[in-house]
Parts: structure tokens; C-alpha cells; sequence
């Protein structure tokens, strides 16, 4: 049953596909809810033995357990059907046991395919530290992600090992050599996946998401022991990155992790995406560029104003201000000055109209 709703889903090109059992399937067709009457209501036996045939023994436990009712937490999987790459999420609700499947782009895109600033370019240059990409769930942070690992992967010989929950993006060692494990499947935890990497000879780790204590512990130890970490962080702006890593920990260690990934940042990166008129996707950028005196503004917890002041008058230094990329595709002609409402604070709105006449 549920191979034919994913032949549909490829069929019709739609990106996320919504399956709840005993429900009628719905897609997301161009941006737009559509239900498909005409598909199979998937049965608890139909999702049983897709999962069973798609996810590890140990995510298949974590899923019957959840089935039984013995744990609350969601699952996150990947996998391969008809020639596609698909991400799922498998979770309780009101409803029952609901499957949001979403379609990956059939390859890894460029920065200039994703429309990405060509500032960014300079991060696959750093050597060593840390690295995030910031952003709300669905912002395309690791579609981001996948884009500069690639171009690494395309341009210099390094040893890359990632640790994904899902892994979406499958690589091909071109000059680097990539090795992917998936939380789940390969290594239990992202921490342990961190741990074991520093072991085993890395130039560049990837961290699927920083999400808890020891795991932000272990990539900050990673990135101070001369490594270059790359990570995602689920923040609204560049500036909370800091403050949700920090907070994370007991308050009597937090003065010291301030200092400690104040010193070890070289960068953090915030990304939206917004739809302009003609339905296509457009990625907003911000990109904080990590020098000494941005150190010291974090250390010192000064106000949020006058980091971004600096990241806007100090463009030498790679920095993006989200107002400044604005521009950049409106002049493109990628979006339109009533577009970016959507995506900016009124300061920031009335700034972009300024600058913009």
C-alpha cells in the first residue's frame, strides 16, 4: 500500500507526503495541501511491514514500542524507493500512527543552484573550529549543509565523517573521502557518533544537530582539539545559536561554555526560506563571520544591537546581514521588495526600503 502512494508521490513530484493509518493519504503538491481519495487507506499491518523492511532492528524496536505505546518519541528514518531518496518521521497522534515522508532532491545542489551567497564560499576554507547552521525545522539547513560538504568533497583531499538522523544526503568520494553514519542504525547516539569520530583520524565532522549537553560538549571538544565541526542548531537567528548551546548546561558551567564556544565559533550561519511570486523557493541568509572582537561581544553578552551593527558595517569580513541579502536577490530579480515582509522585522523592513531606493 504504501509503495503505491510513494509511486504517486514520485509520479506527481509532490515534496512531503502526509499517511495516517486508517486515514486518506494527503500531499504537498506545489506548496498546497491536496488529499488523494484515490489512494489506499494504509492499515497498522501496511506500516508494520514498510517499516520492518526500511529502518534498522534497533529504530524498528523504537517503533513498535512506540506502537504499543511504551515511548512518546517520534522516528526519524531514511531510505531509497524508485530511484529517490525519501525522509520520514513516524509519530502518535490524535489520530494514530501518522508518517510525514518527505522526498530529497535527487542530488546534492551548488551554492549557485541553492542561490546561497558567494560569501559563503569561504567557509569551506576554515581549518579548524566550529561551524553552525542555524535555523527553524524545515529552513533547508541541511540541504546547506550537504552543499558545503560537496564542495569540499569536490575541491580538497580530506577525511569527512558525518554523523546524520537521518542521513538524506548520500555523498561520492570525489577528492575527499566521506564516511556517513546514520544515529540508529550505525552508532547509537550523536555524541557517540562525535566521540568515536575523534578516534578515527577526521579533518571535518558533521553533526546532524546539536541537541543536547553531550553532545555539544563533545563538538566543542572536537573543534578545540583542532578539528573542523560543522553542525545544525534549531534557532530563530544568529544570535540565540549562542544563547540555546549555553543554556543547555547547569548555570554554574555556563560562564565557562560561554568563553569556551565564544573562542572555538568561526562562524554561524542563519537561514529562511521564502516563496516569492512565481512559487519557487528563495534561501535568506545571515552569516556571522567569528573574529576577535565578536568574541568579545558574546563573552561579554553585550546587546544583541551592537552585534549586529558590526555584522552590518564590517562586510570585509564575509559577514551577511539578512538585509543586505535581501537586496542581493532583489536585484536578481528572485524576489520582490513585498516579499521580504514575510521574512524581516519592521526595523529591518523599513532598513531594506532605505537602502533599496
Amino acid at each position: 500500500m504504501i509503495r503505491t502512494i510513494l509511486e504517486k508521490q514520485i509520479e506527481r513530484n509532490c515534496s512531503d507526503a502526509h499517511i495516517t493509518v486508517g486515514e486518506k493519504t494527503v500531499f504537498r503538491e506545489k506548496t498546497v495541501i491536496t488529499r488523494m481519495p484515490d489512494l489506499p487507506v494504509v492499515s497498522i499491518e501496511d506500516m508494520n511491514i514498510f517499516m520492518s523492511k526500511n529502518v534498522s532492528p534497533m529504530l524498528y524496536e523504537a517503533y513498535i514500542r512506540m506502537v504499543k505505546g511504551e515511548s512518546l518519541n517520534a522516528v526519524d528514518f531514511s531510505f531509497a524507493y524508485g530511484g529517490r531518496r525519501f525522509r520520514g518521521n513516524v509519530c502518535r497522534s490524535s489520530k494514530g500512527i501518522k508518517a510525514a515522508i518527505r522526498m530529497l532532491s535527487e542530488k546534492i545542489l551548488t551554492f549557485e543552484q541553492l542561490n546561497l551567497p558567494n560569501q559563503m564560499s569561504m567557509l569551506t576554507d576554515i581549518k579548524n573550529g566550529l561551524v553552525l547552521v542555524s535555523g527553524t525545522t524545515g529552513s533547508g539547513k541541511s540541504t546547506t549543509l550537504a552543499s558545503i560538504i560537496e564542495k569540499i568533497n569536490r575541491e580538497q583531499c580530506k577525511h569527512i565523517i558525518t554523523i546524520e538522523a537521518p542521513i538524506e544526503y548520500q555523498y561520492e568520494d570525489k577528492k575527499s573521502v566521506i564516511v556517513q553514519r546514520e544515529v540508529g542504525n550505525h552508532v547509537y547516539s550523536f555524541s557517540d557518533g562525535v566521540i568515536d569520530a575523534m578516534r578515527q583520524d577526521p579533518d571535518i565532522i558533521l553533526v546532524g544537530e546539536l541537541r543536547d549537553l553531550q553532545t555539544i560538549s563533545a563538538a566543542i571538544t572536537a573543534a578545540e582539539t583542532g578539528h573542523l565541526v560543522f553542525a545544525t542548531v534549531h534557532t530563530k537567528s544568529v544570535y540565540e545559536a549562542v544563547d540555546r548551546i549555553v543554556d543547555v548546561f547547569p548555570p554554574e558551567q555556563q560562564t565557562q561554555i560561554r568563553y569556551q564556544f565564544s573562542s572555538v565559533t568561526k562562524a554561524i550561519i542563519q537561514q529562511m526560506l521564502l516563496r516569492n511570486d512565481e512559487g519557487k523557493i528563495v534561501p535568506i541568509n545571515e552569516m556571522l563571520m567569528f573574529d576577535d572582537t565578536i568574541a568579545n561581544m558574546f563573552k561579554k553578552q553585550n546587546p544583541i544591537n551592537s552585534i549586529r551593527d558590526y555584522m552590518r558595517t564590517k562586510p570585509q569580513k564575509g559577514n551577511i546581514h539578512v538585509v543586505q541579502n535581501c537586496i542581493e536577490h532583489i536585484k536578481a530579480h528572485r524576489m520582490t521588495l513585498k516579499n521580504a515582509m514575510d521574512v524581516l522585522s519592521t526595523d529591518e523592513y523599513k532598513l531594506l526600503c532605505s537602502l533599496s531606493r
